[in-house]
């Protein structure tokens, strides 16, 4: 499924973090096919994830807590609180009474579970980027997962990223010990990758099919291929409502990006005007901003402002 934060499967957040890392899957069309307007980073998009039963009994699965993670990742635009609440009225919409209790029940691990990954990433016994660090994170996210989830809830819903990133750390092993010669790696490495699950192949792939159409895309795009081939080659790499999703992106970014321009000209402007003095200046300018854009916008200001900055200089 192609979500907002689309393509995100790399080993070295799966490996480095202790947090969750999405990990790439075909497109596939959403349970609800809804735009949200809980955050403003969500709005305009679809609710990822689903919530579920299969044979009356709730699906705890990685989709549903893929459902979690999209809503928790407005967290800063919305109170915790206001978050699980608006996860609970999902689950509402979603599934039945009985199963939306138990649904908003694995929610309340879920939470536990990722506060106290927050102070697992404190505990300087597992600091460090070496593979023996990394292995011992590893070793504590899985240990710390039992407390909170059955055995088959952790298969459920962590397994795969769990074995994509133990995956990652033994081929790292692989590569970065120096008593191998050039065969012997090639041969651990390709034994390695007959015992991967397909998923994991399809996982690692997935970073350089999604390089790949992007680089397709800005080569059409360079040709002067209009909206509509871009979409049937979109389509044609990850399927018609992925490229739909995408589309919406590349409206919402040249939208942003005229925005921009024009912030830009007025605070170009502010900052000539000869009549201004430096408390003035920086009044306008902030009243620009807040004119112009909401809170959360203007987190990505300071990176045009910088870069204008670092071009003055």
């Amino acid at each position: 499924m192609i979500n907002r934060h689309a393509f995100t499967a790399a080993a070295a957040a799966a490996l480095l973090g202790a947090g969750a890392v999405l990990l790439w899957r075909p497109a596939e069309p959403p349970a609800i096919n809804a735009t949200v307007e809980f955050a403003p980073s969500l709005r305009g998009t679809t609710v990822d994830g689903q919530a579920r039963q299969e044979g009356g009994r709730l699906v705890v699965d990685d989709r549903l807590r893929e459902l979690f993670d999209y809503y928790l990742s407005s967290y800063g635009e919305r109170s915790l609180e206001q978050i699980e609440t608006e996860i609970g009225a999902e689950l509402d919409r979603r599934l039945p009474p009985e199963a939306a209790a138990e649904a908003r029940r694995v929610l309340k691990r879920y939470l536990a579970f990722k506060r106290a990954l927050v102070a697992l990433d404190q505990d300087p016994k597992l600091a460090g980027n070496g593979l023996d660090a990394i292995q011992a994170r590893l070793d504590a996210v899985a240990a710390l997962r039992a407390q909170f989830f059955s055995p088959a809830e952790a298969r459920a819903m962590f397994g795969l990223e769990e074995s994509y990133a133990r995956d990652a750390l033994a081929r790292l092993r692989v590569q970065q010990d120096s008593s191998l010669s050039p065969s012997e790696r090639a041969r651990q490495l390709a034994e390695l990758d007959a015992a991967a699950a397909p998923e994991i192949r399809l996982a690692r792939q997935a970073p350089m099919q999604q390089a790949n159409l992007a680089q397709a895309v800005e080569a059409a795009r360079a040709r002067g291929a209009d909206a509509a081939e871009i979409h049937r080659l979109r389509s044609a790499n990850v399927g018609a409502a992925a490229a739909d999703r995408l589309a919406v992106l590349d409206r919402e970014e040249a939208a942003w990006q005229q925005r921009i321009t024009t912030w830009r000209a007025d605070r170009e402007r502010i900052l000539a005007d000869p009549s201004l003095d430096a408390a003035t200046r920086e009044v306008q300018l902030r009243r620009l901003d807040d004119e112009r854009f909401s809170a959360d916008e203007q987190r990505r200001l300071a990176a045009y402002a910088a870069a204008e900055s670092t071009t003055a200089k």
